[in-house]
């Protein structure tokens, strides 16, 4: 029956999915009577050494040659689908599960355009791992890849190809751009469902694309989304020149397993094969034995307070650590970055570089995106035994693993069908692969709801609607849109620009100025506690104008160590140096020292309070300061992972998405009504973070701070036109000139 259904339906239905993984793992003789048959029927044509042995299977062998000749490549037949649907329309939306395929089709899609191509993905660790895999399978030099819209290396590129996140495609919409674009690819286009002011940012990015770009193709790719074509009617885009369709066919199957205490039983997500359990061994510990990879869904809170590690000890026991250079490499790597010392008991230990020596790995949104490449390339490598991840991996980000464990377990049927998407992973070889996910024993109705329920995404986009909106920002944002009213100078409502440009913010701008300046350059290094704090105080006035309303006290303080952090970043550029810095400050370490040198102790010295990243503004959550470290931390107790976390969240989320704009706001039409330069360069920097012009023109070609330091030694010049190099420049390591090989 089952080989009837996937003949006349394909390979569509999770339950029929289980019942051939319970086949071949409890009757494996019986399934592998039937193993060409089945892969041929869930179209993995790709499979080494996979013959036909039946007609059934003959007749598929020939669908797979029909494909190759018409398309050249051994496509699926989902690939094939889309792939004929882009040829004949121009806008197509599509969903599909994850080892569908699609990354790959994608890739042919990419490298036959001619000319340029816009990536537009939710997150920066996308841009990371779309640009990695772009570099490392496209060799022409003359095809530029940015994870910025620029036009650069204008003396060597032919056309471009752009990675960037909805809120970086502005330039493409300025007079006279410029840009001749083949084509839009919006992957994980769904999850700008889930946040007000992204969603309405992506709308108006698409609604720019087709009246800008009237003639590009623009592609929408999702996971298990039950209505694509909703891309297509909530953006006006023609029907009749648009192809939608949701890909339900799966590529691997799929076992449940219900954990309570150390006791494992196998159970269906079809609650009428489930009147029984059937008793296992513990797959975790099986994975992790016979060399499988292992993720576990938790929440960031139990990775910052090492709660989840406690739980999972006797697994981390069963991984010992790797001895191979390789392995030595990334944990280098990883340490020359983040500052952190897999040691235990030395000054900057990092649980997280211990763990990685094991094979072990732990990623999540308050990992620095570098760091978060390594980690990845650490897995797709295939030294990862266990994955400790949080919700970044919904962002699309390709891991997939043998076994997840779902520690926590959210009611969000998209959400939920994503990670445990990540449960199998589809190789080469010539199997049925099958994935197995764990859940609590009390959860076993929760998870079979939730997958029963449709993934739907909005069909009518918030610029049509007048629905409230949680914060005045965003309503702003979509009044702007709307009215056409947002600027894209300042990438921000026109309101917004005027809220920031008045004269009691130039006051505040001036004091700020005459503070960061000694003549005509910045002179931070003479800033004394008292003169960061002023400057701290001044931007917690501007912020009050721009709010008009005083902020709560956390929200004062998280401005206030916003700026201590900048200000460290001025003066000491890396990452690393910053987290030092910091981890120094509230671990005391100077008052440990000297404590130690007089032969005394320090349990009773207490770690410095300061307050943890939270999201501006926040009245209601900020009313009062949130200390990173509760107030009678022991210093000797302060996480140094836990402080690298904290930091790059402040550099990240408030520094560089939240304030950057709106203080270049304030800083250039200050300058604009003063003429003052200092205010110009002011502005560059919470723009760059720099106005060394040459840092801003290799920051632009998509090096960062770290690679400028270790390279900049090493570029003669950089302009629009080229980068020219010293002849040192050939003899340092592969890796350390591969961010800017491709440019010289």
């Amino acid at each position: 029956m089952v080989l009837r259904r996937l003949y006349v339906d394909g390979p569509v239905s999770a339950e029929d999915m289980e019942l051939l993984s319970f086949i071949a793992t409890f009757q494996p003789g019986v399934f592998n009577e039937h193993k060409a048959q089945v892969l041929y029927s869930l179209g993995l044509f790709y499979k080494d050494g996979l013959q036909p042995d039946s007609i059934y299977s003959q007749v598929m062998q020939l669908y797979a040659e029909s494909i190759e000749s018409v398309y050249q490549k051994a496509y699926t037949p989902i690939q094939a689908d889309i792939i004929h649907g882009f040829n004949t329309k121009q806008y197509v939306s599509f969903s599909a599960p994850t080892s569908s395929g699609k990354s790959f089709l994608f890739m042919d899609l990419i490298k036959s355009a001619r000319n340029d191509v816009v990536i537009v993905v939710p997150s920066r660790a996308l841009i990371n791992e779309y640009i990695y895999k772009l570099v490392t399978q496209i060799d022409d030099k003359r095809i530029n890849i940015l994870p910025f819209v620029d036009k650069i290396n204008l003396a060597r590129c032919e056309r471009s190809i752009y990675v960037v996140t909805p809120e970086r495609c502005r330039e493409l919409f300025k007079r006279d751009s410029g840009y001749a674009v083949d084509m839009f690819l919006f992957d994980e286009a769904q999850l700008t469902d889930e946040d007000e002011i992204r969603g309405l940012v992506f709308d108006s990015v698409v609604r720019r694309c087709k009246r800008y770009y009237p003639n590009a193709k623009l592609l929408f790719a999702h996971p298990f989304v039950d209505n694509p074509e909703a891309q297509i009617q909530k953006n006006a885009l023609e029907v009749a020149n648009a192809y939608a369709h949701p890909y339900r066919e799966r590529a691997v199957g799929q076992l449940f397993v219900a954990k309570e205490g150390n006791h494992f039983s196998y159970f269906s997500i079809n609650p009428e094969l489930s009147r029984q359990s059937v008793e296992c061994d513990d797959p975790v510990e099986k994975a992790l034995r016979n060399g499988g990879h292992v993720l576990i869904y938790t929440p960031k809170s139990q990775i910052y307070d090492n709660r989840i590690f406690e739980s999972y000890e006797r697994y981390i026991s069963v991984c010992e650590e790797y001895h191979n250079e390789a392995v030595q490499k990334y944990v280098a790597q990883l340490q020359n970055f983040l500052g952190g010392d897999p040691e235990q008991g030395n000054t900057y230990h990092s649980k997280m570089l211990q763990l990685l020596k094991r094979g072990i790995v732990v990623h999540h949104g308050s990992l620095p995106l570098e760091a978060r490449l390594i980690v990845e390339r650490f897995v797709q490598e295939g030294y990862c035994r266990m994955c400790f991840a949080t919700t970044t991996l919904e962002k699309g980000v390709n891991m997939l693993f043998d076994v997840v464990c779902m520690e926590r377990l959210t009611r969000n049927a998209l959400r939920l069908k994503n990670i445990i998407g990540r449960a199998g992973r589809s190789t080469k070889e010539n199997e049925f692969n099958i994935g197995t996910i764990i859940v609590g024993q009390n959860r076993k109705s929760d998870l079979r709801s939730t997958l029963r329920e449709e993934a739907i995404l909005k069909s009518i986009s918030n610029i049509e609607t007048d629905d409230p909106l949680s914060n005045p920002e965003a309503e702003r944002f979509r009044d702007a849109i709307k009215n056409d009213t947002f600027s894209e100078e300042y990438n921000m409502p026109e309101r917004d620009v005027a809220l920031l440009s008045n004269n009691r913010i130039h006051e505040h701008a001036k004091r700020i100025l005459d503070l960061m300046f000694a003549g005509r350059e910045i002179y931070v290094d003479g800033l004394d506690e008292d003169q960061t704090r002023v400057i701290g105080e001044q931007l917690v006035s501007i912020f009050s104008e721009y709010w008009r309303r005083n902020p709560g006290e956390g929200e004062a303080e998280v401005i206030r160590t916003a700026n201590k952090i900048f200000i460290w970043r001025l003066l000491h550029r890396t990452f690393k140096n910053i987290c030092h810095i910091r981890y120094a400050y509230i671990a005391r370490l100077s008052e440990q020292r000297d404590r130690r040198n007089l032969g005394r102790g320090v349990d009773d010295l207490k770690a410095r309070t300061t307050q943890c990243y939270a999201q501006l503004p926040n009245k209601n959550r900020l009313r009062y300061v949130i200390p990173l470290f509760e107030r009678d931390t022991p210093v000797t107790h302060v996480d140094y992972d836990k402080v690298l976390y904290d930091t790059y969240d402040y550099i990240d989320k408030i520094i560089g998405f939240y304030m950057s704009d709106r203080l270049y706001t304030v800083f250039m039409k200050y300058y604009e009504a003063t003429n003052d330069e200092r205010a110009k360069k002011l502005a560059k920097v919470y723009k760059y973070g720099t106005y060394d012009e040459k840092s801003i023109m290799l920051l632009r070609y998509g090096l960062s701070f770290e690679d400028i330091e270790v390279l900049g030694q090493y570029v003669q010049t950089a302009s629009e036109m080229e980068i020219t190099v010293t002849d040192d420049f050939a003899q340092l390591p592969e890796e350390t000139r591969r961010p800017l090989e491709r440019y010289i």
